[in-house]
């Protein structure tokens, strides 16, 4: 691959977010800032190309997203490149975002491998920090296919330390963590701030089963609608998820412990003969 992508071969396919627009280009993602979506349409209208990264970086968010391109797992979509000119990531393109499965099972595996994704960038000092279903891609391979956790855009580095509530509004309602909207308990917790990560992440599960998530921006919101959300998951996945979703950080489990509990959820849902791991109306990636 020369890291090179021809800016007048993309079309968008994502209207715009809170941080930007998606592009298809080739065989080829792109995420352009909000900001910039003016200065990447105009180069849409010629034959310019973007390199892979030169010269100095941008006062943007760079320093969050620098040398993504050098990270590799199995279950984190590929960064191309990281445009150092302009705040545009180019990333491998997938089948299509994995809305639900027809199978609770297979919902499980999946947030089984995010998770040791998200163990892997943690161990790194990388938070993703926007952990929700349109962010997980399928990818085929030799087995059928498998999942991938992508868009960078809100990613964070340096994490080892607490952030202001501020810092973690970036995410997507209805999965952003109840810290995100409670400043005091930001303030008081003594915990890194991992565990936002894994409580979106807990939060995507449900909504491939078919649940209802809802935005927790209170205690009494989460004693409100916890009940209502684990309705009907007993067992080994009902602990996990209900560790996972704690409503404050410091209780809920790290990436790494969170995969291992989710894997004994798995066991005991593959050894039960039960139609009630069938899941209406999910179905794996839509393009």
């Amino acid at each position: 691959m020369d890291n090179e992508i021809k800016f007048n071969e993309c079309k968008k396919v994502a209207k715009r977010g809170g941080w930007g627009s998606l592009y298809v280009c080739g065989d080829y993602v792109v995420k352009v800032h909000r900001d910039w979506e003016d200065w990447f349409e105009s180069t849409l209208r010629t034959d310019a190309t973007v390199k892979g990264p030169k010269g100095t970086s941008k006062p943007w968010s760079w320093a969050n997203v620098a040398d993504l391109e050098t990270i590799d797992h199995p279950n984190l979509v590929k960064v191309i490149a990281v445009h150092k000119e302009a705040p545009v990531i180019i990333m491998e393109k997938g089948e299509g975002e994995v809305k639900g499965f027809e199978e609770r099972v297979e919902a499980i595996k999946a947030a089984i491998q995010l998770a040791r994704a998200l163990d892997f960038l943690h161990k790194r000092d990388i938070m993703h920090f926007d952990v929700k279903p349109s962010n997980v891609i399928a990818f085929k391979d030799k087995d059928g296919y498998i999942v991938k956790l992508g868009d960078y855009s809100s990613v964070r580095r340096s994490v080892g330390r607490i952030l202001s509530p501020s810092k973690l509004t970036e995410c997507t309602p209805p999965y952003c963590p109840p810290e995100a909207y409670d400043s005091k308990m930001m303030e008081t917790s003594k915990t890194l701030i991992y565990p936002a990560d894994v409580y979106m992440l807990a939060k995507t599960l449900l909504k491939w089963m078919g649940k209802e998530v809802y935005e927790i921006k209170s205690l009494e919101d989460h004693n409100k609608y916890l009940p209502k959300m684990l309705e009907g998951i007993e067992g080994k996945l009902r602990e996990a998820l209900e560790k996972a979703l704690s409503y404050y950080p410091d209780e809920r489990p790290t990436a790494e412990e969170f995969a291992e509990m989710l894997e004994e959820a798995l066991n005991e849902a593959q050894a039960t003969d039960n139609p009630s791991l069938q899941l209406e109306g999910n179905a794996p990636p839509s393009k």
